[in-house]
């Protein structure tokens, strides 16, 4: 049992590793490209009309945030993949529309119809934060890569419970995944499209089903979308 537990050990710290010195690599690209874009888009700016300097002003808020967007991600992945797991009474409804609700300027954006459809008749017992992590990275994949060239772009989310745990089921006519590419879009900062900024997202959805004994799958047609399957065991037994 001590030498299980040894190995355990060694293994995440391994991971951690791996982590650190894959972030260290993609910093001249994923975090001082944007800082470069920030700064030419600001001299940029002091010369601008008003279309111009709108129009930079996006530029920059949308590098900023994918900046942030890694940051968070990696500090989620220092944070919860080491922690001890709580034993949560989950609402699905609630967690789906505080997400929809923190992506509603780019569903709007995006001319997204969203459409969820939550069956919770049991009592789902998990740890909230690693959940929700889950479940935003997921939705909000389905969100970014959406396919601008369709007249209609759906994103469709359905999740059931049963005495076991949840079912959930996260669906898009986005762009898809190229078959090749599939092996790989859970390695960090793995880039799959000129829409992807690479980063932890998916990374981080992979090492906290793991660590909840959740199963997590992606069928993808490329131009056809993607569905995300994932069903999350209860961490206790349900009333």
């Amino acid at each position: 049992m001590k030498q299980k537990s040894e190995n355990r050990i060694k293994e995440e710290l391994a991971q951690s590793k791996m982590i650190i010195e894959r972030f260290a690599r993609s910093c001249s690209h994923d975090l001082r490209g944007p800082l470069a874009s920030i700064q030419g888009l600001t001299q940029i700016a002091r010369h601008a009309n008003a279309d111009e300097l709108s129009n930079c002003l996006n530029l920059i808020q949308c590098c900023a945030k994918n900046m942030q967007e890694m940051i968070r991600n990696l500090e989620a992945y220092i944070t919860h993949s080491q922690r001890d797991l709580s034993c949560d009474e989950l609402d699905a409804g609630n967690m789906v529309d505080i997400i929809l609700n923190q992506y509603k300027p780019e569903i709007r954006d995006k001319g997204l119809q969203v459409v969820a459809s939550i069956e919770q008749s049991h009592q789902w017992v998990s740890d909230h934060d690693c959940n929700f992590l889950i479940l935003k990275n997921v939705i909000g994949n389905a969100i970014q890569f959406s396919d601008h060239e369709k007249r209609v772009r759906q994103v469709d989310i359905r999740a059931r419970s049963n005495k076991r745990g949840m079912l959930i089921n996260i669906r898009d006519n986005g762009i898809g995944i190229g078959k090749e590419q599939q092996t790989s879009i859970c390695q960090p900062f793995f880039r799959a499209s000129t829409q992807s900024q690479g980063g932890l997202g998916l990374f981080l959805v992979k090492t906290l089903t793991e660590k909840l004994g959740a199963e997590f799958s992606i069928h993808s047609q490329e131009h056809e979308g993607t569905t995300c399957s994932i069903v999350i065991p209860n961490l206790k037994k349900a009333a």
